[in-house]
């Protein structure tokens, strides 16, 4: 199956599709959905089947979830529904119905108090994708320092969540984080962010009912799922909890259980909310553009782990968060329940800010060792959490007392993705003198943020970094590989790349304007990535990009073929490209659109609904590999 998520600029309106791969050879896509949510949501009959719609109330003796209802919100919420365009206060029946319009309620669209009119219930999705829950299936293990005997993960995994119902999840720009039912599309719950609500113009949920309303972001950034062993009231037990941030749409992340869908409920809001952390619990946090992740740390605690953001109204430093899950179900956030660590890059007057982390397992225990993360002025962070003593974690590289980074691009090009982490493909850990921590770090380089942004011609960049202990790399430090010109596609040089001396490789992305503002996928020896052209406004799909699948070791093209460039559906020798005097591999490949990050299914690159086949990984068989009879 695949999942996508859509965005209509023509009345602001969503939708999220199902689509059954009917040929799991090309890739190629059912023409009509399994299910169509927007459809499901706006044909749904109300009276019959309510909505369940939940919220955060933040009052100082509440902090907990509560139904989105007129008689359960706090007075701070009403103040935000009873506020009109004009900015004046309306009366609370006006603000009741507002809250009715969010719910689904249609009779005053146009008519009566004159809301807006909609095409969809469903708000657009424009950054925010989809994420499927099904049976827990991680692969925590059933051993210290995670939980074991009865316990263990394996025994929640064979508990009734085996069979739970599936569910996707994703945010849109209507205000909510919707849960859909994967059988049927219906919406099983909506969670509506405290962070969302606002009285300022053209801000808050009163806006979403504004008949001159122009496009404003709220819930736009993809969830983190994850399982945890955290405490539920009296109890510690394996839960599967949702951390959502709001992207462009404020400066929160909020965190919910979803281990039961049978549970999501109205009246159950108190036990499905366990907290938002905000702005104006530490300034230091922006626009929540970096994705969360979850994992256990060495000291013990499963955390939520997530750069800065952007615009923070702090210090303006590029910084690093690392919350403890349990701590904010309290409903307060001491400083003893999160951990920040700054780079000291950055300032009030020009901030900086940390974009999405990557998390790295060092010793293969399960537990999070390393973290790195790019920044707005072309840093790429390495943060060092391998001790036991949340006291001793820090930036992993120093001089003296300042951090250093371990590399920074070589025109301070922004890092606005995630990057992958990699063991070095060929070097080995222990070397003399040793490798550690022998990682090899790809990213690339661009931002695509601001109204600014469509217009940029800044060169850009796509780096494979070798951490082995040496910090502030440049890219002097690297081989750089260049395109082929003699060839009729995009075709990369295999400059050779020394590691006994250099410490990766890198090209310029040749197009103008093109960046790479996606996080890239590592997978065998080849790392996938897509770069994306703007040419209209960045709320508008327009423009085009190249989806790449470049050399680990080396950031050329590929030795074998990885990419079917004939499309014929083989992956075999008629893949090269030939000049007249050699022949080599295709590195990428152009697609219409934005081009969001890869999503692999076996053989298959799926890039919103355009699959394109790469390399199958190699199967490694199961059980006796070979025997030998032996004669004494």
């Amino acid at each position: 199956m695949v999942y996508l998520g859509q965005f209509n600029t023509n009345g602001w309106q969503g939708n999220l599709l199902a689509f059954p791969i009917i040929d799991t050879n090309t890739g190629q896509l059912a023409i009509t959905p399994k299910w169509n949510a927007s459809a499901r949501l706006t044909l749904r009959d109300f009276s019959t089947r309510p909505r369940t719609v939940i919220t955060y109330d933040d009052s100082p003796l509440v902090s907990d979830g509560v139904a989105f209802r007129w008689s359960d919100i706090s007075t701070t919420m009403q103040a935000d529904l009873q506020t009109n365009p004009a900015g004046g206060t309306d009366v609370a029946a006006i603000g009741a119905a507002r809250l009715d319009y969010i719910r689904g309620d249609r009779s005053n669209e146009g008519m009566g108090f004159g809301f807006r009119e909609r095409a969809s219930l469903l708000g657009d999705l424009v950054n925010s994708g989809p994420v499927f829950v099904g049976a827990p299936n991680l692969a925590w293990p059933d051993e210290a320092p995670f939980p074991v005997s009865l316990e263990a993960y394996s025994e929640f995994k064979n508990s009734s969540a085996a069979n739970r119902q599936k569910i996707v999840y994703v945010g849109a720009n209507d205000g909510m984080l919707h849960a859909f039912n994967d059988d049927t599309g219906e919406e099983e719950f909506a969670y509506i962010p405290g962070i969302a609500y606002s009285q300022a113009a053209a801000k808050g949920l009163h806006y979403l009912s504004d008949p001159n309303y122009i496009h404003n972001y709220y819930v736009d950034q993809s969830p983190a799922i994850s399982d945890v062993y955290i405490s539920s009231g009296a109890s510690v037990e394996w839960h599967t909890i949702l951390i959502g941030g709001m992207r462009a749409g404020g400066r929160g992340y909020f965190a919910l259980n979803v281990t039961n869908p049978a549970a999501f409920k109205e009246i159950n809001a108190a036990n499905m909310v366990l907290w938002e952390f905000t702005s104006d619990d530490d300034a230091d946090l922006g626009f929540t553009y970096s994705r969360p992740f979850i994992g256990l740390t060495n000291a013990g605690n499963w955390v939520a782990i997530f750069g800065n953001g952007y615009n923070d109204t702090g210090a303006g430093e590029a910084q690093l968060f690392i919350v403890d899950i349990a701590k904010g179900v309290d409903g307060t956030w001491s400083a003893t329940d999160y951990k920040k660590i700054t780079t000291g890059v950055g300032s009030a007057a020009n901030p900086n800010g940390l974009a999405t982390p990557a998390l790295a397992d060092l010793d293969g225990n399960g537990t999070i060792d390393r973290v790195y993360a790019g920044d707005l002025l072309g840093n790429m962070w390495a943060f060092d959490l391998s001790s036991t003593n949340a006291a001793q974690w820090g930036v992993a590289y120093k001089s003296g007392a300042t951090p250093l980074p371990l590399f920074t691009a070589q025109f301070n090009e922004p890092i606005t993705a995630k990057p992958v982490l990699a063991s070095h493909p060929t070097q080995p850990d222990s070397n003399s003198p040793s490798n550690s921590p022998n990682i090899m770090v790809f990213f690339g380089t661009g931002q695509y943020l601001v109204d600014a942004d469509k217009t940029s011609t800044d060169l850009n960049s796509f780096y494979g970094v070798w951490d082995k202990g040496d910090p502030s790399l440049l890219g002097t430090d690297l081989v750089q590989q260049t395109f082929d010109s003699s060839f009729s596609g995009r075709v990369l040089t295999r400059h050779p790349v020394d590691y006994s001396i250099d410490h990766g490789w890198f090209f310029n992305l040749p197009e103008t304007g093109e960046r790479s503002v996606t996080a890239p996928i590592a997978r065998a020896d080849t790392v996938f990535f897509n770069s994306f052209v703007p040419q209209e406004d960045p709320c508008s799909a327009g423009g085009f990009g190249f989806k790449f699948a470049v050399d680990m070791a080396t950031g050329g093209s590929p030795l074998r073929p990885t990419i079917d460039s004939n499309n014929d559906g083989l992956i075999d020798d008629n893949d090269y490209l030939s000049n007249g005097i050699a022949d080599s591999t295709l590195a990428a490949v152009r697609q219409e659109g934005f081009l969001p990050e890869p999503v692999f299914i076996e053989d298959l690159a799926f890039t919103a609904e355009v699959a394109t086949k790469v390399k199958a990984l190699r199967i490694v068989p199961a059980g006796r590999f070979s025997w030998q009879e032996l004669i004494q």
